[in-house]
Parts: C-alpha cells; sequence; structure tokens
C-alpha cells in the first residue's frame, strides 16, 4: 500500500514539511554553530554584563527557542520529521541538565 504523504510532515524520515518544522532545524544548527563557535574564541574569557555571562545566556536562549518551536511543529503542525523530533528531544535534554545543575547544590 503507497504511503500517505497528503498531510504535511507524515513521513519520519523526510525532512521537515513546515514552516515551524524548518526554523526548528534551522535554529538547532544555528546553536549546534554557536557552542562551537563559543567553546572556539571565547575558550579563555566570555563577555559579560555586570554578572551575566553573555554566551551561556544566549546559547540557552537559542535551545529554549528550538525547543518550543519544535513542540509548535509537532502540536501544531503535526510535523514528523526526524530532525523536528531532534530539534525537540536534544534542548530538552540539555536544558532539563541545565536546570538540575543549579537545583543540586555543588561544590
Amino acid at each position: 500500500m503507497p504511503e500517505d504523504t497528503s498531510s504535511p510532515g507524515s513521513r519520519f524520515f523526510g525532512l521537515p514539511s513546515t514552516p515551524l518544522g524548518r526554523a526548528s532545524a534551522i535554529l538547532l544548527l544555528t546553536a549546534v554553530a554557536f557552542i562551537v563557535l563559543a567553546s572556539t574564541v571565547f575558550a579563555t574569557e566570555s563577555p559579560t554584563v555586570g554578572k551575566l555571562n553573555i554566551v551561556p545566556a544566549i546559547i540557552v536562549l537559542i535551545l529554549f527557542l528550538t525547543l518550543v518551536t519544535g513542540a509548535a511543529a509537532l502540536i501544531r503542525g503535526r510535523e514528523r520529521s526526524w530532525a523536528v523530533w531532534l530539534s525537540t528531544v536534544l534542548p530538552a535534554i540539555v536544558l532539563g541538565a541545565e536546570v538540575l545543575s543549579m537545583l543540586i547544590p555543588g561544590e
């Protein structure tokens, strides 16, 4: 039986078919590129504003936006592409670990 391609995002192994799905995948690529850039360029010293370290704040913001657009594409746009699932699950894991590291008292 042929695969149903009438609804957007009906294939898991295909590329994102909705605008939100494509935006989510692009944001994930942007986050990865910024993490690589930040670890190479700002390896020794990161710019700060007051006590706020700018580079990690921007990385967390990009990951949060990636998570939100991925979740919106999955729920609203019924996107089912592997790229959208990846751009939803990876930021959720990273942000969850970041929140846990803030909640658990460290040294």
